[in-house]
């Protein structure tokens, strides 16, 4: 490269200050992406460079900032648009929608424009319709200052920079003659063809408005004027119709006579947490989801609930002894009070002994491992760098750490034989420590050597081995010792290790045992018990040839199997998508034949956000309400008997909002992405008819509603609008559900929608709701409402009874209606965000969305 050049100079310095700190990926992406200009002079634009290192947006766009003040020698009025933006955000908090953003920058000539404006405001987009405007702030600033210190006279202009017009560049200007030939000859078709289309859209616009008019026409004396009523919320003034009947109360409105209590807890935690299915000396299956450990009874089909966590639960163990259990959680990321601590506490009665590491772990605990017949517990702090620890339960104190130099520890195991010595396992790590007084000692690692192996006693240096072996997995999954001191270990591989006697040295292996993976292992007398992602649980005779005895599948739509347990004489399997199966009772050796699965899971639930919550008056599956979440699973419950009652997974949909009819046979369903979805139940089979599955929205769809006689749906979102569909015949003749209209009006988002129970003149009225708090329904001011956020309300049939769910994870029960201030009865739960009633109004449904978590409340009189 010719440097005195100053064409090269600069091209030369703009590959050094970019590819400084770019990673290897990102190098051989660039190498790729200009490897077509290898033959070619003098092809490599500013432009072209730009787009291979888009890695670094942020600095591309104050470059280009940059470069946009020095050339056109303009100024940001970083003031103005402050205060400007700042009157825009009414709630501060930091965001505005992206229209609004362009259309004040259009307004006020903000000398930026076109695509690097849209550039701008998608940067610092959080992801849905709004625009982080602090962050807009600070670029516009920061070019700002870096353009002034290559040109100093730009502060010249700024007390002009409000009343300068900046003119668009006129691109037509740079065409060249043929160019602007071929384009005014395509404008003039496109036009005449335009024109057709508008005068036939015109006909069939005014046809539908006179058809309308016909069928809407209705006297106003019909509509006579209601008296109003006015609410702050949340500083704004809300006016609405007061309801007929209603009058206003005085004084406080009294504690409704009814009470709630949790009476069953549906789903469990399997898609990201192991070690998670344990069974209690008092036969109770133990496991957790959320911030709530259930202790599942069989023989009674009861559940008793351990509540006393105030984050998410990551971990649980029990002692030998089946009563005392120890559960970890993790730190909330909204309340920083709340850190990640041990409860250790008894099984029988659910009282809390003690709680430990409060204020020592730094994210979450998340494994807890009970040392054989020993009041020790050994735990992994999931923070920025891993915490091997060792706990006294009786004492409540710690014994020893160390931290472990590793991205990922996936599972610890104490030997049974050699109970001084624990083993970690983790991503590219396998090693064994020791206890001595109050230290931590690294031992050894894994050596994948087949072969003699070293023997617990005799003292070998620890060292640290290659990983270049075929063999070696990127990840050890699990680990568990046997009776005589044997370490079984199984990986990402799918390979099944045996490390004998307590040495590191493998004595037997089985490879590939699984196809994937393998999340967990199970010793029981001479067999081994492996399951994995392949949805296959491996028995294995413990023997030299490890020959494998029977295998059996798990259904496709519950994933993989994260845990297994034995229960009596049954297994307990735990998936990957949130459901615990078990087998059929097995009357002869349960390892000499192969178990059936029951159809019945124990339970089942979500493994992701959890949204989509309706009820269901009359089921003929006897459900009596359904779930629909971003996993793309949807499910039906039966509340009276604490079962689920059907299961179907969509994948590849995330549905936020659900609604069904009477008898649950017609679903709709709303998705992320703007996708309405329609099927119909078949009550033979089970099986569903999909209707209609079609974007209908560029936006998220957050309501959806089923008209009482089932012949229209009203569903919307984040488009501000309510898009109705109809029951009706198409141009075939043929009844398929379509588009008959939208409805505008709203300012913020659609969050609810609701059909009117009678008709009026024929037709059936929609009442919604919006983010901006446009509320067309009765709303009420509670003593809590002013203290936090309303996500959620639900109105029992008999409407005597309102539901409540609030932000900081409360839910409220209060008389109904209320108009002045209520007292109410709370209950603490860790998420709220959609609530029902039971079509008998006996149960309350709570979903918490991220969680994961469906809980159910009896309503007790």
């Amino acid at each position: 490269m010719d440097f005195q050049n100053e064409e090269n100079i600069k091209l030369f310095q703009l590959f050094k200050n970019e590819l400084t700190n770019t990673s290897r990926q990102r190098l051989r992406a660039i190498h790729m992406s200009l490897r077509r200009y290898g033959s070619v002079e003098l092809r490599i634009s500013l432009k072209d460079l730009q787009h291979a290192f888009e890695g670094n947006r942020r600095e591309i766009i104050l470059v280009r900032l940059e470069n946009f003040l020095l050339q056109r020698e303009v100024y940001f009025d970083i003031a103005g648009v402050q205060e400007a933006f700042d009157n825009l955000d009414p709630d501060k908090s930091g965001k505005i929608q992206k229209d609004l953003v362009l259309q004040y920058c259009t307004e006020i000539k903000l000398p930026v424009y076109g695509a690097l404006l849209k550039l701008l405001i998608n940067f610092c987009s959080d992801g849905k319709n709004n625009c982080c405007w602090p962050d807009f702030i600070q670029i516009l600033k920061r070019s700002q200052e870096q353009a002034l210190k290559k040109n100093p006279a730009l502060s010249q202009i700024q007390n002009n920079a409000k009343e300068k017009n900046v003119a668009n560049p006129d691109v037509v200007d740079e065409l060249s003659s043929s160019a602007k030939t071929k384009i005014v000859s395509q404008l003039i078709r496109k036009a005449t063809i335009q024109r057709e289309k508008t005068v036939i859209a015109n006909q069939r616009k005014a046809d539908l408005n006179e058809m309308t008019a016909k069928e809407n026409e209705i006297n106003s004396s019909d509509y006579p004027e209601t008296e109003k009523m006015q609410f702050n919320v949340n500083g704004k003034l809300l006016t609405v119709n007061r309801p007929e009947g209603l009058s206003e109360s005085v004084g406080f409105i009294d504690y409704p006579r009814e009470s709630m209590q949790l009476e069953w807890v549906y789903g469990y935690r399997g898609n990201d947490c192991r070690n998670n299915i344990y069974v209690s000396d008092g036969k109770d299956i133990v496991y957790f989801i959320s911030n709530i450990v259930v202790l599942y009874r069989r023989s009674s089909h009861t559940q008793r609930h351990y509540t006393e966590h105030t984050s998410e639960v990551k971990s649980i163990a029990i002692h030998n002894d089946g009563l005392l259990v120890a559960s970890g959680q993790q730190c909330s990321k909204e309340n920083k009070e709340i850190q990640a601590h041990i409860r250790i506490w008894r099984a029988d009665n659910l009282q809390t002994l003690r709680v430990i590491g409060d204020g020592i772990f730094q994210k979450a605990v998340i494994i807890i491992s009970f040392q054989e017949n020993q009041d020790v517990l050994g735990t992994v702090d999931n923070g920025t760098e891993k915490r091997l620890s060792i706990w006294n339960t009786n004492g409540g104190f710690q014994i020893a750490s160390v931290m472990i130099q590793v991205d990922v520890i996936c599972d610890i195991s104490f030997n049974a034989k050699y109970p001084e010595m624990v083993v970690t396992v983790g991503k590219e790590h396998h090693a064994w420590w020791k206890i001595d007084a109050n230290t931590i000692l690294p031992y050894s690692q894994a050596n994948y050597e087949v072969g003699i192996f070293f023997h617990i006693h005799i003292q070998i240096p620890y060292q640290k081995y290659s990983y270049d072996n075929n063999l070696r997995a990127k990840f050890v999954i699990c680990a568990c010792h046997n009776e005589n001191g044997d370490l079984i270990t199984g990986d990402s591989n799918g390979t099944i290790y045996i490390w004998g006697n307590g040495g590191n040295k493998v004595t037997n292996f089985v490879k590939h045992g699984h196809d994937g993976p393998i999340f967990t292992l199970l010793m029981l007398k001479n067999n081994l018990f492996t399951g994995g992602r392949d949805g296959y649980l491996c028995c294995w005779e413990w023997s030299k040839n490890m020959d494998s005895m029977w295998q059996v599948e798990v259904t496709k739509t519950e994933g993989g199997i994260r845990m297994i347990q034995i229960f009596e004489d049954l297994l307990l399997i735990g998936t990957t998508m949130n459901s615990i199966l078990m087998t059929n009772k097995v009357r002869n050796n349960l390892v000499e034949n192969s178990p059936e699965m029951d159809t019945l899971p124990i339970t089942q639930g979500h493994f992701d956000n959890v949204k989509g919550l309706c009820p269901i008056l009359r089921s003929f599956l006897d459900a009596d309400f359904l779930t629909a979440g971003t996993d793309g699973i949807i499910c039906k419950f039966n509340a009276s008997a604490h079962e689920p009652a059907w299961k179907l997974v969509m994948k590849g949909s995330t549905f936020l909002c659900s609604d069904c009819g009477t008898n649950g046979k017609l679903l709709c369903l709303g998705t992320q992405d703007g996708h309405l979805v329609i099927m119909e139940m078949n009550a033979d089979n089970f099986s569903v008819n999909e209707l209609l599955h079609r974007k209908i929205s560029q936006d998220q769809l957050a309501a959806v509603a089923l008209s009482p006689d089932e012949k229209y749906i009203a569903v919307g979102g984040g488009e501000r609008a309510v898009i109705v569909y109809a029951y009706r015949d198409n141009a075939n003749g043929v009844e398929s559900w379509q588009c008959i209209g939208k409805c505008w009006g709203h300012k913020g988002s659609i969050t609810g929608i609701d059909w009117s129970a009678e008709k009026i003149n024929g037709s059936h009225y929609i009442r919604t709701s919006s983010s901006c708090f446009e509320q067309f329904f009765c709303v009420w001011c509670s003593q809590n409402s002013k203290e936090t956020e309303i996500t959620c309300l639900s109105l029992n049939s008999s409407m005597s009874l309102v539901a409540v769910g609030y932000s900081s994870g409360h839910i409220g029960l209060f008389q109904y209606p209320c108009t002045q201030k209520a007292y109410c009865h709370m209950y603490v739960i860790m998420k709220v965000h959609s609530l029902c009633f039971s079509s008998d109004g006996k149960y309350l449904i709570a979903v918490g969305g991220p969680d994961s978590c469906i809980t159910q409340w009896k309503i007790v009189a």
